[in-house]
C-alpha cells in the first residue's frame, strides 16, 4: 500500500523511469524527484554469472541491501576492499604526495575509492595537460597536431587513452596577423609591443559570451612584428580580430601546434586516438590522501592497488540476471522519491498492484495524454536484512 503521505514509491522496475519525469497512479499526479542511488558505479562489465563485482566504493554499499543495476536486483552478501583490478604504482609515493603514478591510469574515473596497503586514497581525476588533439590519429603517426603547446615539454611523457607517448620535438602555434585594426567605429589602433604572456581577446562579443580565448603570447611581440607565437588556437579563427592590450590585429593565418612523439613506450600499445581526446600527464593522478578513516603513507614503487569487491545475488526479487557496462550506476532497490499531488491533484492511498503511468505534459491539457503510456506496478518492498559491513 502507497500511503496518501507516503514520498518513498516502491514499484516493479524502477530501471525505465528518470528523474523529474511525471507519471500518474490512478487520478494522481506526482513527480519523480529522485532515485535513491548508492553513489557507486561499476569498474568493470560484467556477464549474467559474476557474484562478484568491483566497484567504484564501499560507501552506499551495506551487507543485506538490495541494490539495483539496470533491471536487475542483487543482494549484497559480503563486501570487502581486496578487488584486485592487477594495478599497482609504477612510481613511489610520499607520505605529503598528492598525486600518484600508476601502471594503467585510464582505469581510473572520479571518485574511485582505492587502498594501498592500509590507506585508501579517493581519485579526483587524471592529470589534464589541457590540451587536446586536433585531428584523429592512427596508430603510425609520430606528427600530430594539437589544440597548444603549452604545458607540453620535450622529453615529457603523455597520455591518450590507454597509450602513453613520449614527446621528441615542440612545434608552437603560430598565427600571422595584421596589426593595428580598427575597431567597431572604424578607428585604426596603435601597432605596440607586447609582453610574453599577454593575453589574447575577442574583440567582439555578445552578452552571453566572455571575451577570453584562453590563449596567450608564448614570446614577446614587437610593434613590426607580424608572427605570433601562441599557447594554442582554440578560440582563434582565421578572419577574425583580436585584442592585446590595447591594439586589435586581425588573424591572416593559423598554423596549429604539433607534437612528434615516439609511439607506445613504457610497455603501452600505439592506438587510435579520436580529434578532440584529451592528452593527460603520463599515468598520473591527483588524488585525495587518508581517506574514509586512514591515514596517509609513503608506498614504495611496484605496490598493488585494491578496490572495494562487493558479492552479490544475483536476479533477486523476481528480477532476471543481466550484463552491466563499466560505469553502470548501482541504485538502491526499486525506490522512487516523488512529490505528491502535483498538476492541482490530491494524494491519494493506492494499492500495491495499481499501475503506473508515464504522464507526459504537452502544450495541450494534460487530460488528453492519460493512459497513453503504461508504466509498471507498484510492489511491496522486498525485504532488507541488515548485517554487518
Amino acid at each position: 500500500m502507497f500511503a496518501a503521505s507516503g514520498t518513498e514509491l516502491i514499484v516493479s522496475n524502477a530501471a525505465p523511469f528518470s528523474l523529474e519525469q511525471y507519471i500518474r497512479i490512478e487520478d494522481e499526479r506526482l513527480q519523480i524527484i529522485d532515485i535513491p542511488a548508492t553513489g557507486q558505479t561499476l569498474t568493470k562489465s560484467i556477464g549474467r554469472t559474476p557474484d562478484r563485482i568491483m566497484v567504484s566504493g564501499a560507501e552506499g554499499i551495506e551487507v543485506g541491501a538490495i541494490i539495483r543495476m539496470g533491471g536487475e536486483l542483487l543482494q549484497v552478501t559480503a563486501v570487502a576492499d581486496d578487488g584486485d583490478p592487477d594495478i599497482a604504482l609504477d612510481k613511489a609515493v610520499s607520505l605529503s604526495a598528492d598525486r600518484i603514478s600508476v601502471d594503467e591510469a585510464a582505469f581510473f574515473l572520479p571518485d574511485y575509492v582505492i587502498r594501498i596497503d592500509d590507506e585508501r586514497i579517493r581519485v579526483i581525476d587524471a592529470v589534464d595537460t589541457g590540451q587536446t588533439l586536433r585531428a584523429t590519429v592512427g596508430r603510425a603517426e609520430t606528427t600530430i597536431t594539437v589544440s597548444g603547446s603549452e604545458g607540453l615539454e620535450l622529453g615529457m611523457v603523455i597520455r591518450m587513452g590507454r597509450e602513453l607517448l613520449q614527446i621528441t620535438d615542440v612545434q608552437p602555434a603560430v598565427v600571422e596577423v595584421k596589426r593595428g585594426a580598427a575597431d567597431v567605429e572604424g578607428n585604426a589602433t596603435q601597432a605596440a609591443s607586447h609582453a610574453s604572456g599577454t593575453s589574447i581577446l575577442k574583440a567582439e562579443v555578445t552578452e552571453d559570451e566572455e571575451p577570453e580565448t584562453g590563449q596567450t603570447l608564448l614570446e614577446a611581440a614587437g610593434p613590426d612584428a607580424t608572427t605570433f607565437i601562441v599557447s594554442g588556437t582554440s578560440g582563434i579563427a582565421e578572419g577574425e580580430t583580436f585584442q592585446l592590450g590595447g591594439e586589435l590585429v586581425t588573424v591572416d593565418s593559423i598554423e596549429p601546434a604539433r607534437l612528434r612523439v615516439a609511439r607506445g613506450v613504457d610497455g603501452s600499445s600505439a592506438a587510435t586516438h579520436p580529434a578532440r581526446g584529451a592528452i593527460f600527464e603520463g599515468n598520473l593522478l591527483d588524488v585525495e590522501r587518508g581517506v574514509a578513516g586512514s591515514r596517509a603513507a609513503s608506498h614504495d614503487e611496484g605496490d598493488p592497488l585494491f578496490l572495494t569487491e562487493v558479492e552479490v545475488e544475483r536476479g533477486v526479487g523476481g528480477s532476471s540476471r543481466d550484463d552491466h557496462s563499466k560505469r553502470a550506476e548501482i541504485f538502491l532497490g526499486q525506490r522512487l522519491i516523488v512529490e505528491r499531488g502535483v498538476f492541482e491533484t490530491q494524494p491519494a492511498e493506492h494499492p500495491n498492484g495499481v499501475l503506473v503511468r508515464n504522464f507526459p505534459t504537452g502544450p495541450d491539457d494534460p487530460e488528453r495524454n492519460r493512459g497513453e503510456a503504461c508504466g509498471l506496478a507498484i510492489a511491496e518492498a522486498p525485504p532488507t536484512p541488515s548485517g554487518p559491513t
